[in-house]
């Protein structure tokens, strides 16, 4: 018992890939992120596989993005854009169409009382981000902290 104790109080300190969004994990692959979202085939649609080409000096550079249309947020219909970086989910941004609805997510997202949910979400390793898109409108995001830097990092170096 004191055992299990010590490994559960150990394994606490770690540093383990954020749930950057309810049921996905940052770093995880395609197929997992699909597979927790009980996404269809229908429902998918890649917009973006950029990577570097194998006899290219620099370290690897892959970057997906896959747009879910039909999932849902809360129970609220949305749209999900989940990035990869790396063969690893990095990010994932939720469009609303209901100006309702999007803000009570953001209500949400933000937190009411207490430290909030964006503060919350940073001390876990969760960047939190909300903006417009010309192209899909109103949204919300969250993001691996540490995934993103990675591809920030590639960028400022490398491109």
């Amino acid at each position: 018992m004191v055992l299990a104790g010590l490994l559960a109080a150990a394994c606490d300190g770690m540093v383990a890939s954020p749930e950057i969004y309810p049921g996905l994990r940052g770093g995880m692959t395609i197929p997992q992120a699909l597979t927790a979202l009980h996404a269809q085939q229908s429902q998918i649609e890649v917009v973006e596989n950029t990577q570097n080409p194998p006899t290219d000096l620099r370290p690897p550079y892959h970057l997906q993005e896959i747009h879910l249309r039909g999932a849902n947020c809360r129970g609220i219909p949305c749209r999900l854009h989940l990035i990869f970086f790396n063969d690893g989910l990095a990010e994932v941004i939720v469009y609303l169409k209901n100006p309702e609805e999007f803000k009570q997510t953001l209500e949400w997202a933000r937190g009411k009382n207490g430290m909030g949910l964006q503060s919350y979400l940073s001390t876990r390793g969760v960047r939190y981000i909300e903006g417009d898109n010309p192209q899909f409108g109103r949204f919300i995001g969250f993001g691996d902290a540490a995934r993103l830097a990675e591809l920030r990092k590639w960028i400022e170096r490398y491109a």
